[in-house]
């Protein structure tokens, strides 16, 4: 496989209109958009979603146990929604930047997906609550943004499994045995309602003829983000959608390398694939430990430092040195 034509052509225009941020129960944040292009003909694309819904709650826990939090006070029942799925994101404290699903609430607890005892210091650490786009969300119906089939000739899209690990396949049934609607290659039941995690990437597989695009909206991540690089090659979402470069990534910290990506040479680092310039050509970067090529945020088969180069909306990550979890904050 030639990786360096991994990629799809991939566009972007960003815009932003700028609110000030307010601290309360339900918190407005900065917005912006971006349109991202999804190329035809049996291309695949990577994009990120890179902005969050709107804030659902802002507050403190008032306890907090290996897999849940209480907000005393507040009754979540009234606050969030049945049908929506939600994650929790800590924005303050020396721990900002954890996050964790939210696997379900009564009244005033939330059961979690991690155990955040260590991270979380009780009425003082701020959290909030943001509900995840779907698939259905974002892709609509077969025809909206990619071409409907069976799970042979549809379109495709490839994310993170959000029950294990590698990737699983989503398509847009137009009928037959598994009927009509969003599936998962090898899995029954409807999956219009699949959530899309906020540090996730996805892969489009877009077999049909033509372009198609996106435009993605929402709230700006001004806080920290901590992710976890798994073991692989999976995509991740930039979730800054502006001046991310490798520099400022949090992919690699010289002064943390517990918290890294293995730096090496181009052979035994740890790979960061992403289409700066959009040209569909997924470029390959690594950090470069010494050696002939110095010490340095280095492009495989290119010479020079490369700390500038900017991420597209998404970036994939060839971690062949095991699981590490970065810590990620905005440029702006």
């Amino acid at each position: 496989m030639n990786l360096k034509h991994l990629l799809a052509p991939l566009t972007l225009t960003l815009g932003f209109s700028l609110l000030t941020p307010a601290i309360a129960q339900v918190t407005t944040d900065p917005v912006g958009y971006k349109t991202l292009t999804i190329k035809g003909g049996n291309n695949l694309s990577i994009i990120g979603l890179e902005f969050l819904n709107a804030s659902d709650f802002t507050g403190t826990a008032s306890s907090v146990t290996s897999n849940t939090v209480t907000s005393e006070g507040v009754n979540f029942d009234d606050l969030l929604d049945a049908n929506k799925t939600y994650f929790l994101d800590l924005i303050s404290g020396s721990d900002a930047g954890a996050n964790t699903l939210i696997l379900s609430w009564s009244g005033d607890t939330l059961t979690l997906g991690d155990d955040l005892t260590s991270a979380i210091v009780t009425d003082t650490d701020q959290f909030r609550l943001h509900s995840l786009p779907t698939i259905g969300d974002i892709f609509g119906i077969g025809g909206d943004v990619i071409v409907g089939g069976s799970a042979t000739t549809a379109d495709l899209i490839l994310l993170p499994n959000p029950a294990g690990t590698g990737l699983i396949r989503i398509y847009y049934s137009t009928g037959g045995f598994t009927g009509i609607g969003w599936r998962q290659v090898g899995s029954s039941g409807d999956k219009s309602n699949l959530p899309i995690y906020f540090t996730d990437g996805l892969y489009v597989l877009k077999k049909s003829a033509g372009d198609s695009q996106i435009v993605v909206s929402g709230s700006v991540k001004v806080t920290p983000t901590k992710v976890i690089i798994e073991d692989g090659y999976l995509p991740y979402s930039t979730i800054f959608p502006s001046a991310t470069t490798l520099f400022n990534s949090g992919l690699y910290d010289s002064n943390n390398l517990a918290s890294s990506i293995t730096a090496g040479s181009a052979t035994t680092a740890d790979l960061v694939f992403t289409d700066t310039d959009g040209d569909g050509i997924l470029e390959r970067y690594y950090y470069s430990s010494g050696g002939f090529s110095g010490t340095g945020w280095r492009q495989v088969g290119a010479s020079g430092d490369k700390s500038d180069v900017t991420l597209s909306s998404s970036f994939a990550v060839f971690n062949q040195n095991g699981p590490v979890l970065v810590s990620r904050q905005p440029a702006y």
